[in-house]
């Protein structure tokens, strides 16, 4: 346990960091669903496009700020 992290905060984030390629292919996919559907304006809604700049952050493409 790092200095300043309680051992319930380390294994909430151990937990959110093993499930994070899971959600982040889940997104990926249900995005790719969506714009399929066309349920939504894809292009410019902003659930969408806050889903795209996760993905993009995920795997390194995206601003990380």
């Amino acid at each position: 346990v790092r200095a300043g992290v309680d051992s319930a905060t380390a294994e909430a984030n151990a937990r959110l960091i093993a499930a994070a390629p899971e959600q982040n292919k889940a997104l990926i996919d249900l995005l790719e669903l969506v714009e399929e559907l066309d349920c939504l304006a894809a292009a410019n809604d902003p659930r969408a496009i806050a889903a795209r700049s996760a993905i993009a952050k995920a795997i390194g493409t995206g601003d990380t700020k």
